[in-house]
Order: C-alpha cells, then structure tokens, then sequence
C-alpha cells in the first residue's frame, strides 16, 4: 500500500515511499496518528467541534433533513473513551441535540489504513456515522471532491453496516455505491466493532473486524472523476433521524456512540476474504487470509458440519459445507501479533433440481439457436459421480471471437425467482481451461439487440472453474443487472458465455444446465408425483400447523431465515403436528420438512 501524507497543524509529513507495495504488505504496519481519548476532555488539537442545525453552513438539516441541533455538550471523553450523545431535548428549532467533530485542518490525509473501534447506539431513528471528507476540495464541492463512509450504522436496521463512496456533480447529479456487511447471527449494538478502509492509490476497501466486505475501483466511477486521491480528513457524527434514520422512537434517548480509538497506519493489515453465504452443501468454497507474509502458519476452524479439504496451515482453504453455517476462523502470528480473524458463514435453504435447460441425454427445455464455436454431442470423455451422463455436449471456443457466445431460446415464467436466489442455474463442466476461468449466463429480454447493451439484457450471472480435466457441478452466483428496467415476464434468450472477453480457443464439456429451486423435491420421483406438505394458516402469528402428504411421517422438521440460517431443527416422527412459531420475528421463513424415506419439502411461511 501506498503510505499515507499526513499533514497536522499545518506540518505535512511526507512518509518514505522507496520500499516496495509488497514489502510494505510484508512488513508490520506502523501508527502514525491516533487519539485513544484517554484524557477527561476532547483534544481540540485534534479535533473540531462542528454545532448547530446546519443553517449557518447553508444546509439546513444537513443535507439529509436531519432533525437533530449539534451541541458541545453533547460530546464528552471519560474512562477512556469519547461518548456522543443523541438527546430528546428542544434547541432552536429541532426536538433533539446530538454531537458531531472533525479533523478538519487539523488531522488530513491521503493514503493509509483508517480504522475505529466503536460501539453503536440502539435507539431507533439514529443515523451514526464515522466518514471522511475532501479537505481542500480540489475537485470542486460535494460530492465532486469525494466521501468515504468508512461506516454507517441505521439504529433500525441492527444487523447491517454500511460502507460507501459519494462522488460525480453537484445535486442531483450526485453518485455513490454502497457496500453491506450483514451480521448472519445477532447484530451490532451492546460491543465495540473495529470498522476501517484501507485507501491506495485507485482502490478503497471496506472492513469489519478485519474482514473483507467490499472494494470500490477507480474503474467502477466511470464515467466520473475518481477525486480519492488528495487529503480528506474524519468525521464522527450521531445524527437523528433523516432520510437515512427513518422515524425516531424519543422514548429511546438518550442513546450513545461510544468510540475508543480512532488510528492511521501507513499500510494494511492480514485480513480475511470468503463468501460469507453459500449454498446448501456447496463443495470447494475458499476462504484467505491477504496480505500475509509468505510461509506465515495459519490455523483454521469450520463449522462442524463443514470440511476443510485442502490448505489447513496456509493461508488459504477450501471447505465442503452441508446444511448448517457457523464461524470459519483464521489463528496465526505474522511477527506483529498473535490474531485470530473470523466471520459466520450463512448456509443457504436446500436447492433441488426443477427442470433441464440443456441435457443431451434427453430434451432440455431450451433451443439452442446460434453459436461462435463449434458444439458437438459426444459421448461422455470421464464419466464419474458429479457427471455419469452417456451424452455431452462439447464445444470448441472460437479463439477468433473475443465474445463468444451461445444463444439459447427459453422460456421463464419469472426471472426474478433468479434474482432473489430462490432459484438457482447449475451446470457440469469439463475442461482443461485455466482455474479461475469464468462462464457467465446472461438472460434477455425481447428488447436485447446485438449492438444495443446493455438494453434488455436482464442478468448476468457467473461460474467459476475450479478444477481441471474432472468434472465440477458448479453454480451461477448473480453477478449484476446491466439493465435495471428490463422485466421479469419477458425473458426470451439465454447467453452462455465462456472467458469472455478474450481471445482463448479452449474446449469446454457441459452438461445438465439444468434450474433448482427452493421448495422442489429432492428425490429420484418427479415432483408432479408427489403431493406437497401442507402448512397453515399462512401468515401465520404464534402456531403453525402442518400436516405430510402420503401419510409418510416427517422425521426432522428445520426452519431457516432467507439468508439460510438455520433457526431450529427438530426431531418429530409424527404425520401431522404443530409448530410453536410465537418467539420468532415477523418476517419470512424457509419450512423445511424431512420425511422417512428421505424426501425433502420446503415451503415459505409468513410471520
């Protein structure tokens, strides 16, 4: 990393940059700024206090119709810490009163790693933030000069942080992205959480406890200025209500932000990145730690029900999950600490296979109507048990096309059901193709003209190459939606393209493109066969009754929430009985139901 100028009190400190980025990455980071507010009153050294309704500074409400008036008072450093707090108390011509501080002029900077361990307010209608804004506003005023979100924390929404970047022309021009860090298992009040971004030249990434959630590109601004790249300085702020707090609860307050430190270092820290929601037994999922030294011993934990099949005691695996989530966790010592890095991994509601696009052992449901390469029937090159097949396809890119694609003609009652992760697109796949190699699937609209994108062009969803000359199920993840107004009802084509955007001619065998979803049955009989389980009543408020078709008696009975986490498993033996759902949140939940045969049937139900 790119180590920071940190310019304080009108001294600018200009940090060595002859050592590589990878001996930097390699090296222990070094602090260069930091207040751990450890005396009895803020250090105005450092800080500005910033007061008022945001009349004086011409934004009233402060931009984002804020109903809180920034007193002094309201910020106070004892034990340790500095407090913030938001008050049900009338100043001016707001209800309530709040704290706001920065380091305008006082701490700027550009480049480095900026963090902040703080514990988060409850109260609803609170709006918490710990930012970065362009000092000198060499670009022009907001948002033209950039802002970093390091973290944003809505009271209502307890189990979300958001991190984002604000950029592009004034009012209502104005850009931003934002990324989420979900909490699969409680949320974010009551302890302190460390958030921070490590900001280099054309990247900034998002973290929580170390861990990887998002990373924002100079190329992802495009068209617009990139304007990460002179001096900004921090913000601290707990803002009442607004148009991202919502409605505020005033029997709540008061409510505090509690803040322990905030730190510069001149590069970054080991951290950990993963797919933090996967799918129901989804195989060869790998999680690394980055910016670790070479050689560094790693030592990981999984869920129990889950499988590390390679790279234990290096600083990347690969994990086998089966139908529970839980915490995957990293230990090691990188000559600066001994540290243990984790996040949970949320396991997906069970997918089972609905119906076949393509299968060239019997008729699939989609008509392939133009292809680049060449797609031949073969006869199976490996057989073996992800892919038995007698009968697949073999198709020879054309290394001549830098867009290769295959062109199917389908019908879908409702995309959006791939949207959601309700359902899923699988494929077998068989190649000698390099590992990492990626097959997109885009769905099209009638409006898709071959010179027109990204009009009609649905959804694109990506598979990745994990193994070479074997074969691999793998599973499409929704990459984006290049067309936002494209509609669910109308999907008409499917695209298949495999390493886009290059001029490769390698052969890929596929097979078995086939669509699951949540809620098909997942035995060996056809599901227009088997009756459905029966829950009711649904909505439901405090019991859920169900009853299983056949009179085939459930043995296990699990609900999940929507992001797969399972919330109960139980053990019944019984054909019908009663759920006990009245301690559960309103909301909707995955009914999953096992009989003793070992056929499979979901449902969602409604709180």
């Amino acid at each position: 990393m790119k180590q920071p100028y940190l310019q304080t009190k009108g001294l600018l400190l200009a940090i060595s940059l002859f050592f590589s980025y990878s001996l930097v990455r390699a090296q222990c980071p070094t602090l260069l700024w930091s207040d751990e507010f450890s005396g009895m009153e803020l250090n105005t050294d450092n800080w500005n206090y910033q007061t008022g309704d945001g009349c004086a500074e011409g934004i009233c409400g402060w931009g984002n119709n804020e109903r809180q008036n920034y007193q002094q008072g309201n910020i106070v450093v004892s034990d340790g810490t500095l407090k913030i707090t938001a008050r049900f108390e009338a100043v001016g011509d707001q209800q309530y009163t709040s704290g706001r501080i920065n380091t305008k002029n006082k701490a700027d900077f550009t480049y480095g790693r900026y963090e902040s361990s703080i514990k988060l307010p409850g109260a609803r209608g609170l709006w918490t933030a710990f930012w970065m804004l362009s000092t000198n506003e060499p670009y022009g005023g907001w948002p033209r000069s950039g802002e970093i979100d390091i973290m944003e924390f809505i009271s209502s929404k307890p189990t979300e942080i958001l991190g984002s970047i604000h950029y592009g022309d004034p009012f209502p021009g104005n850009q931003f992205q934002t990324e989420y860090f979900i909490k699969e298992n409680g949320d974010f009040l009551n302890t302190f959480y460390n958030f921070a971004v490590e900001w280099e030249p054309g990247v900034i990434r998002f973290f929580v406890d170390d861990v990887l959630y998002g990373t924002k590109l100079s190329t992802d601004v495009s068209p617009f200025r990139w304007p990460f790249d002179q001096n900004m300085h921090f913000l601290l702020n707990v803002a009442v209500g607004g148009s991202l707090g919502g409605s505020v609860v005033a029997s709540d307050l008061p409510a505090t932000m509690e803040v322990d430190y905030v730190r510069v270092y001149d590069g970054g820290k080991p951290y950990l990145e993963g797919d933090w929601t996967v799918n129901n037994r989804e195989e060869n999922v790998p999680f690394t730690i980055k910016q670790l030294a070479s050689g560094t011993q790693v030592t990981w934990t999984v869920p129990e029900d889950a499988t590390i099949v390679s790279g234990q005691g290096t600083n990347q695996i690969r994990v086998d999950f089966g139908d529970q989530g839980g915490r995957v966790s990293a230990t090691f010592n990188n000559g600066c600490e001994e540290k243990t890095i984790g996040n949970e991994v949320s396991v997906g509601p069970p997918l089972a296979r609905s119906f076949s696009f393509e299968n060239f052992d019997t008729e699939g449901q989609a008509t392939l109507t133009f292809a680049n390469g060449t797609l031949t029937e073969v006869n199976n090159p490996a057989p073996d048990e992800v892919n038995s097949s007698s009968l697949v396809g073999q198709y020879a890119r054309n290394g001549s096309e830098r867009y290769d694609v295959l062109i199917y003609d389908i019908s879908v009652a409702n995309a959006g059901v791939y949207l959601t992760g309700d359902s899923k697109f699988f494929m077998d796949v068989y190649t000698s193709a390099p590992i990492g190699t990626e097959i997109l699937l885009q769905l099209e609209t009638s409006r898709s003209m071959p010179n027109n994108f990204p009009t009609g062009r649905h959804s694109r969803y990506v598979a990745t190459v994990t193994e070479n000359d074997k074969w691999q199920r793998l599973i499409f993840e929704l990459l984006d939606r290049p067309d936002q107004f494209s509609s669910n009802l109308d999907i008409q084509n499917m695209v298949l393209l495999f390493n886009s955007d290059s001029f490769t001619s390698d052969t890929y065998y596929f097979d078995n493109l086939d669509s699951y979803s949540i809620g098909a049955v997942t035995n060996t009989r056809q599901a227009s066969d088997i009756q459905s389980i029966r829950v009711f009543p649904n909505p439901s408020v405090d019991l859920l009754n169900f009853t299983a078709p056949e009179n085939s008696p459930i043995e296990f009975i699990e609900l999940y929430s929507l992001q797969g986490q399972q919330i109960l498993r139980r053990k019944i033996q019984q054909v019908q009985g009663q759920l006990d759902i009245s301690q559960l949140e309103k909301g909707v939940y995955l009914f999953k139901a096992i009989d003793e045969s070992g056929r499979v049937y979901t449902q969602k139900i409604i709180k």
